[in-house]
């Protein structure tokens, strides 16, 4: 299934398939405009948006998404040079990224942001 997404995205040609990542690709074009925080590189942040942008194509996304988190390490590669974020996507992203403090966690449901006591993921 992750193939089949991925071929969807053209390949770079300027990329070397055989040679490894290297920080400008990991980086992309990184435009988020909050703070970074510390356990987390520009490139991180870059590849996990492009992770998201290639599940957000996915007619299965939670199987996608099971896929993808399972053997990240065999589509990183492919995903860091086939995949470009769309505006909105990122845009999104931002937005959602400045309703979480630094440090602390916060989980939406549809929209609408949970307190932790009204979650138990124990259940």
């Amino acid at each position: 299934m992750i193939l089949d997404l991925l071929q969807a995205y053209p390949a770079k040609e300027s990329a070397d398939h055989l040679k490894p990542l290297t920080s400008d690709e990991l980086s992309g074009l990184c435009a988020l405009s909050v703070p970074v925080p510390v356990c987390l590189t520009e490139a991180d942040v870059e590849i996990g948006i492009q992770a998201a942008q290639l599940l957000s194509d996915s007619r299965s996304v939670l199987t996608a998404l099971e896929q993808l988190s399972q053997d990240f390490p065999k589509y990183a590669s492919s995903v860091a040079r086939r995949v470009t974020p769309k505006q909105e996507l990122k845009e999104e992203i931002e937005k959602n990224s400045r309703l979480a403090q630094p440090g602390l966690s916060a989980i939406w449901l549809n929209g609408l942001q949970l307190h932790d006591t009204q979650v138990n993921p124990l259940a």
